[in-house]
C-alpha cells in the first residue's frame, strides 16, 4: 500500500530541518526520550534505540527540537588516526508519507551547505540489513580549506524518517568509510531486533487475548 502523500506542512518543516550541526548539551526533554538502565536512549515517539556506545563511537549530545519529540538529534564521535575526528549526526523526524529517498532528495541540498566544491562519489539505494528501503550519498569537497567527504543516510520507519549525516577528512577517507559502515550496519541491527521482539510480543499478546477461557489447542 502507497504511504499517502505529505502535506505542505511536512514539505515545508523538511525543508526547514537539516541534520542539526549544534545540538543543545542540555539533557533531552522526558518528551522525547526515556533512559534505560545501560544508559540507552529511546527515542518515544519511533521507539529507535540510540546507546551511549555504538561500533567504537561514543554519544556526544542528544537534544529535542520539538517538545512533543517530534523532532530529536543526537551526535556520536570516534577519533580516526590520521588527521581529525569523526561526527556523526542524527536527526529522527516524523514525516509520514515521506519515502527514504524523497526524503533524501529534500534534504541533500541543505546537507551540503558549507562542502564548498561538493561533488557526489556515489548515490543510491542503500542495502539494510532489515528494515525498508533506505538511500544514500558520499559527496566530496572543503571545508576551510581542507579536503572533506560528507555522507548522507535516510531511513524510514513507518511515519517516522531518520537520516545520518557523516563529516570526516578525506585523508581519513578509508578507515572513516569503514567506521561508518560499521556504525550504520550495527545501529541498524540493533534497532531492527528491538522491532522484532516488539513485533512478536503484540503477536502473542493478541493471540493470548484471542483465546477464549477454557479453550483448549488441537494438538
Amino acid at each position: 500500500m502507497r504511504k499517502r502523500a505529505p502535506t505542505a506542512f511536512a514539505l515545508l518543516a523538511a525543508l526547514a530541518i537539516c541534520t542539526p550541526d549544534n545540538l543543545s548539551a542540555d539533557a533531552p526533554s522526558e518528551a522525547a526520550f526515556v533512559s534505560a538502565e545501560d544508559g540507552t536512549l529511546v527515542h518515544l515517539g519511533s521507539g529507535l534505540r540510540f546507546p551511549s556506545q555504538v561500533a567504537d563511537f561514543r554519544r556526544s549530545e542528544a537534544a529535542a527540537f520539538a517538545e512533543n519529540g517530534d523532532y530529536v538529534g543526537l551526535e556520536y564521535r570516534r577519533v580516526l588516526s590520521i588527521d581529525g575526528e569523526l561526527t556523526i549526526r542524527i536527526a529522527v523526524v516524523t514525516l509520514p508519507g515521506l519515502s527514504a529517498r524523497e526524503h533524501y532528495v529534500i534534504t541533500r541540498p541543505l546537507m551540503l551547505q558549507g562542502l564548498e566544491d561538493s561533488r557526489p562519489v556515489a548515490e543510491g539505494v542503500f542495502r539494510r540489513v532489515a528494515g525498508s528501503e533506505a538511500y544514500r550519498g558520499l559527496f566530496t569537497g572543503e571545508v576551510g580549506g581542507v579536503p572533506w567527504m560528507r555522507g548522507l543516510w535516510t531511513f524510514e520507519h513507518g511515519d517516522w524518517d531518520l537520516r545520518v549525516r557523516a563529516d570526516f577528512p578525506r585523508i581519513d577517507q578509508v578507515q572513516a568509510d569503514e567506521a561508518v559502515a560499521a556504525f550504520v550496519t550495527a545501529l541498524n541491527a540493533l534497532n531492527a531486533q528491538e522491532w522484532s521482539r516488539d513485533a512478536a510480543d503484540t503477536a502473542n499478546d493478541g493471540a493470548a487475548q484471542g483465546r477464549r477461557p477454557g479453550s483448549t489447542h488441537a494438538g
